[in-house]
């Protein structure tokens, strides 16, 4: 996403930059923040956590979330809401991806789901 200024802040009373040069700001962030972060997910291959299921996708795939809300995709379609051990097996720039290795059950209300998820795994 591009700047913009909130009225009544410091930003507001700049001078706005040309488009173009806006553009390129933006062009340049979006590379490096989509390169720090496929090396952070690189950095995670390997590793072993607990994640807890959302929702299945069109390709056949769940997506899950870790306890820092990064996104892992497990292969196979699995019910929301189970919490699951996985070992990053793989990484891309801005989610993981996981085998899993244990399945620590069904999530319960109001003890093991994070703040705003529901028990049928819908946010």
């Amino acid at each position: 996403s591009k700047f913009s200024a909130r009225p009544g802040t410091a930003a507001a009373r700049l001078k706005p930059l040309a488009q173009r040069v806006v553009s390129e700001r933006s062009a340049r962030l979006n590379e490096l923040v989509r390169a720090l972060a496929g090396r952070y997910h690189a950095r995670q291959v390997g590793r072993i956590e607990r994640v807890l299921t959302q929702e299945v996708k069109a390709n056949a795939t769940t997506l899950a979330h870790n306890a820092a809300w990064r996104p892992v995709v497990l292969p196979g379609r699995l019910p929301p809401g189970r919490w699951l051990t996985v070992r990053y097996v793989g990484a891309a720039e801005f989610h993981l991806k996981g085998e899993i290795i244990g399945d620590d059950g069904r999530a319960r209300e109001g003890r093991d789901l994070p703040f705003g998820v529901q028990p049928s795994g819908c946010l």
